[in-house]
């Protein structure tokens, strides 16, 4: 019958026992890799393809759960594949002479860039030196010293055949006032005093110079400004053939300076991106010896005897010349994989860094650009994890970019505002890396629905399993693995109930009894602290129970919350009851997971029913505190409530549905059986036995459906009927679905096989009420009809009653 109360589970079927025949055949000495261990072929084959096809958006997501080691898998496949990749030239940034805020790229065969830089180097220091010596070249101060003072005796010549010819004719060169400016002008010479054009007047009327030689004395004068035009002219023209002349000294010069220094360079580089760049540097050079040759022999005047201080302004004259080597690719053999744990902007893209110049000021250029750990993939493979990569601004959309074209552009997050203010654009660099984004499946479908160019850029996707099914070959591998974890870390080995006793503990962690999980992160941790309390104990093989004094101490090193919550039980600060009847009580059943520890708690649930119109009140609801999951529950057994009862009538009541005590979000399903048997006790006025807790989930029609953490759950009331005393008539009631995951403590299944305890399945809501109440459900064969006497007929009579009752409306939220 649907309503007739379940058998408990027999303790055979409360946990999983390993075969010690299956330990005993496992633990053979062999050699298993990581990869082999997972037992996973299909995501193995899709990893192999997405590591192995280089082709246009063919980059890979491998998802799966947390703790599963996904990053070793990939660097594991990698070493087992026999991969071809063509290892990027070496890459160097140079200055670009005439724009300096663009940076040039420069490409180099691998291995050379290295050579490049240091060859520049070299050619900067012998380029300092040369002009240090230039103060003491006697040939070269001699030459200077011959432009200069020839040059200055023609135009000594010049100026003084016009001072003559002013003489000649009673005038002589002087300055003319002009404002607050003098200029050059010629006087009258009156005596020995100079009269100019201005004075003129005046001095007729004071008789210096007379009226009647007026005419002639400003006739004059306007010869001698042309001639004196002809000759400022000619001196200027002379200052420019002295420069000139000098000019050429110092570029012949800076050439035989240049050349002489770069003879090994454009010897040794014959690329025609090199050749040009060095070309370039050497016009700029020439252009702008001068200049260099005066920073530095006003350097090597001021630091005599102190070479390093020479050393250090001469890179700081001749900075634009250097080279900023971004790899080197020297030494490195095989494909490059990068395994980025801090996905920032600089760390994944590169930076442009920025330096004091020296001056009270902040300079960026070529030399302070960068590599971050895309380019040092290139060619290779760069494994990051999504949620870091999303977890930075602006991060994501530039990686699709270099991605979608293949192009890295070095620069900061700041370039790409639009008020942003002059930075540096170099030379974007041609890069082709496979990139390998790790995630759990909430990741790739919140990127995959949030970004459409995703999947075109990620076209693979290897799924891993927590778990995988659990036979003979998947035990092997599992022991196998365990062994070579021993041995890989000179742990002491484990015995053969060690190793059934992991096993267990991997079925456990799967949650379910014909799975194994390979979550080995966790089992790995887990053998180290085993062999930790064995060698404190002396032992020389890990046993069982190591392993379990092992999992106690974690359990208490990391219990706090669990402790926390026991005590407040204990002192009566939380209310949980777990003996007698109560009307419209259940003990439910929670999971709090914190990641290194998760427990069960039992939380109560309270109706209370009335007359009204409301319907089933979800309080948590109503205050904010009930996620989706839940909301959907109690709208699941709203419908329940009106299929089963209100089939031939409308329902009228309000039953406010709450979990006592619970201030923080209520999530998940797993509450509606304990919920709707809440509901029921308090119609029927059926006292519900306390000594019980339930989980499950339910749909509208009353079958019982699986919820997770069953195993958390019980344990979790069982500690707490324990701690008070176990009477034979306490344990759980849970779906029948969840019976196959059992893996119950060993505690817990000796207090079931002993009778302290039970477990019962259920399959229908009628089976659980009947067992909580000890009254049959009582549903007839025709919908709304029900067994007289029995419980639902009490609901139903109950309904009739608070239909005609009057009541207030339906409140929002509900």
């Amino acid at each position: 019958m649907r309503d007739a109360p379940p058998r408990p589970l027999p303790a055979k079927a409360l946990r999983w026992r390993c075969p010690r025949r299956l330990a005993q055949r496992a633990s053979h000495d062999g050699h298993l890799s990581f990869i082999e261990a997972m037992g996973q072929p299909d995501a193995l084959e899709a990893l192999r393809l997405g590591l192995e096809l280089y082709a246009p958006g063919y980059h890979v997501f491998v998802a799966g759960p947390r703790g599963l080691g996904k990053p070793d898998i990939v660097r594991g496949l990698l070493d087992e594949l026999t991969l071809r990749c063509e290892l990027p030239r070496d890459r160097v940034y140079v200055n670009h002479f005439r724009h300096p805020e663009r940076p040039r790229l420069l490409e180099l065969p691998r291995g050379q860039g290295r050579a490049f830089a240091s060859a520049v180097e070299k050619a900067c220091e012998h380029v300092a030196d040369a002009i240090r010596r230039l103060a003491e070249d006697e040939g070269y101060a001699r030459r200077r010293e011959e432009i200069v003072s020839t040059h200055r005796e023609q135009e000594r010549k010049v100026l003084d055949a016009f001072e003559k010819s002013c003489a000649d004719r009673g005038f002589a060169p002087g300055p003319a006032q002009r404002g607050a400016a003098a200029e050059p002008d010629v006087v009258h010479v009156v005596g020995e005093q100079g009269v100019s054009m201005a004075d003129l007047d005046a001095a007729i009327r004071a008789g210096a110079v007379k009226a009647e030689d007026e005419a002639k004395i400003r006739a004059t004068y306007a010869e001698l400004r042309a001639e004196m035009t002809a000759a400022l002219l000619r001196v200027r023209a002379i200052a420019r053939e002295r420069q000139q002349a000098l000019d050429v000294l110092e570029r012949t010069v800076a050439r035989r300076i240049v050349d002489e220094s770069a003879v090994d360079l454009r010897g040794a580089f014959r690329e025609p991106a090199v050749v040009a760049w060095l070309e370039e540097a050497r016009e700029h050079f020439v252009d702008r010896f001068p200049a260099y040759a005066q920073v530095l022999l006003e350097a090597a005047e001021t630091s005599p005897g102190r070479p390093d201080a020479f050393r250090l302004a001469a890179e700081e004259a001749l900075r634009e010349f250097h080279v900023n080597l971004l790899l080197d690719g020297r030494g490195q053999h095989g494909c490059p994989v990068v395994v980025e744990d801090q996905p920032t902007w600089t760390n994944l893209l590169g930076q442009v860094e920025r330096e004091s110049d020296g001056r009270q000021g902040v300079r960026s250029d070529f030399l302070l650009l960068r590599a971050g750990s895309l380019l040092r993939a290139d060619g290779g493979y760069l494994i990051l994890h999504a949620r870091d990569v999303l977890a930075q601004e602006g991060l994501w959309d530039e990686l699709k970019r270099v991605l979608r074209h293949g192009r890295l552009e070095i620069r900061t997050p700041e370039a790409l505002l639009a008020t942003a203010p002059t930075v540096l654009h170099p030379d974007p660099i041609p890069v082709n890396v496979k990139v390998v984004l790790i995630g759990d499946e909430t990741t790739w479908y919140g990127m995959r629905e949030g970004d459409p160019e995703f999947t075109e850029i990620f076209k693979v996707k290897a799924t891993f399993e927590g778990d995988v099914p659990l036979d003979e070959a998947s035990l092997d591998r599992y022991a196998t693995w365990l062994h070579r974890l021993t041995e890989d870390e000179r742990r002491l080995p484990l015995d053969a109930d060690a190793l059934a006793y992991l096993a267990e503990e991997g079925v456990r962690e799967a949650g379910r009894q014909g799975r194994i999980s390979v979550r080995f992160g966790r089992m790995a941790d887990l053998v180290r602290e085993a062999h930790h309390v064995a060698v404190r104990e002396g032992a020389t093989t890990v046993s069982a129970g190591h392993v379990r004094r092992a999992q106690l101490s974690a359990a208490r090193r990391h219990g706090v919350e669990e402790r926390r919550v026991r005590d407040a039980v204990r002192e009566g600060l939380i209310l949980v009851q777990t003996s007698g009847r109560r009307v419209g009580q259940v003990n439910g059943l929670a999971v709090y997971d914190f990641g290194d520890h998760r427990f069960g708690k039992v939380a109560r649930i309270t109706a209370a029913v009335g007359a009204g119109r409301a319907g089933v009140v979800n309080v948590e609801r109503m205050v904010d505190l009930s996620g989706a999951s839940h909301d959907k529950g109690v709208l699941i057994l709203s419908g329940y409530l009106r299929e089963t009862f209100g089939a031939d009538r409308p329902l009228a009541f309000t039953a406010s549905l709450v979990f006592e005590q619970s201030y923080g979000g209520v999530e998940g399903d797993s509450a509606t059986c304990a919920e709707v048997f809440a509901i029921l006790s308090a119609l029927a006025r059926a006292p519900v036995r306390q000594d019980l807790a339930v989980t499950g989930s339910m749909n509208q029609h009353g079958d019982v459906q699986a919820v997770g953490g069953v195993n958390d759950k019980i344990e979790g009331f069982f500690d707490l009927c324990a701690e008070r005393g176990l009477t034979g008539t306490q344990g759980v009631l849970i779906p029948r679905a969840n019976a196959k995951d059992l893996m119950l403590r060993e505690d817990v299944v000796e207090a079931c096989r002993r009778g302290r305890f039970s477990i019962w399945p259920i399959d229908r809501v009628e089976q659980g009420i009947a067992l909580l109440t000890g009254r049959k459900a009582g549903v007839g064969a025709a919908p709304g009809a029900f067994v007289r006497g029995s419980l639902y007929a009490d609901v139903a009579a109950r309904l009739v009653k608070l239909c005609a009752a009057p009541g207030p409306e339906a409140p929002a939220g509900t």
